[in-house]
């Protein structure tokens, strides 16, 4: 069964902040909290991603798969018509 394209090809940019973001996440984690809402780079994701990069690393060392223990929710894309600058 063939899945996809199997070719590359141009996705078009839906959302803001195109380029090098540093700090999106500092400043979406303050906005969230003035809002009393959750942040996108929560804890339990940090947790997950380090788990996901650990497996790699050993099923790369030992030449097998390794099955990922944790999960994380995925979170929610920041909203479209964002202006350079603003977190929701």
């Amino acid at each position: 069964m063939k899945i996809g394209r199997g070719d590359w090809g141009t996705v078009p940019l839906t959302h803001s902040y195109k380029e090098n973001a540093r700090g999106l996440g500092a400043a979406d984690m303050a906005a969230g909290f003035f809002a009393r809402r959750g942040h996108r780079a929560s804890g339990e994701l940090a947790y997950h991603v380090v788990d996901v990069m650990e497996c790699c690393l050993e099923a790369a060392r030992e030449g097998r798969a390794v099955e990922v223990g944790s999960t994380a929710e995925r979170p929610a894309a920041l909203p479209m018509g964002l202006r350079e600058g603003e977190v929701d």
